[in-house]
């Protein structure tokens, strides 16, 4: 046998003893309980890439209603109760060293929406973390209240992710952000075109009713409502909806 093909053969058997490969067909067959090798697989191009390159993702999705396995390097939109995933992602985007390959990878399972993965693991997972570390505890009800505000606006409502206020009217989250007080809410419909806009200039034309003292009114109460929120303990969320509200109905 010449030295070329030589070199040709060890080349295959390497790629075929693949170790960081291997690793993660054993770890996906595991979770799918399913015997997953390299020749039962048509396409080991979304594997290859999450070894050999910068590509930080490889993820393994097993539809059980249509009986479909899947092997791609893109999270897709797709969810249902029947779909299952493990994901393979990268603690660095780097190609995956031979040896400590191990140590450069992290796995995640995941059935139906993503979103409810995220709100189960903030709920059972890293808010249990942060109150029992030393470290973080000295400051956990803060901790507390941003994953609360995290599991309260992840939640998935009617596919979309929604604030709800309970005057009725839905807010978009991203419109929502962006206002970062009363004021604020107060331009961003000024500045719509539909009947929010109608109704905050039938407003404005109240004879006997100065947006000056509206005004005036708003900015105290803006006080008080940061005053309440930033005190500790927390001050309880539904409570604080509860004010709100009632102060929206006052005004």
């Amino acid at each position: 046998m010449s030295t070329e093909r030589k070199i040709k053969v060890a080349n295959m058997d390497h790629e075929r003893n693949d170790p960081r490969r291997h690793y993660i067909l054993r770890v996906a067959s595991h979770i799918f309980a399913l015997n997953l090798s390299e020749n039962k697989i048509p396409n080991l191009n979304p594997i290859q890439n999450f070894c050999d390159t910068n590509v930080p993702l490889l993820i393994f999705a097993r539809d059980e209603r249509k009986n479909i396995f899947d092997i791609t390097n893109e999270m897709r939109n797709d969810h249902h109760p029947d779909l299952a995933r493990v994901i393979f992602y990268k603690l660095e985007a780097t190609a995956l060293p031979m040896d400590n390959y191990k140590s450069k990878i992290s796995v995640l399972s995941l059935r139906g929406r993503p979103t409810d993965a995220l709100i189960n693991s903030v709920r059972e997972i890293f808010k249990r973390t942060f109150e029992n570390d030393s470290e973080t505890s000295a400051n956990s009800h803060h901790l507390r209240t941003i994953l609360n505000e995290l599991e309260k606006c992840i939640e998935p409502k009617n596919d979309r992710v929604h604030y709800h206020l309970k005057s009725s009217i839905n807010h978009n989250l991203e419109n929502f952000l962006e206002k970062r007080s009363i004021h604020d809410e107060i331009n961003y419909w000024k500045g719509r075109k539909d009947s929010a806009a109608l109704q905050y200039s039938q407003v404005e034309m109240l004879p006997n009713c100065r947006i000056d003292e509206i005004y005036e009114v708003i900015d105290a109460m803006e006080e008080c409502l940061n005053q309440l929120w930033n005190c500790e303990p927390s001050f309880p969320q539904n409570r604080m909806e509860q004010i709100m509200e009632s102060i929206g109905k006052l005004i």
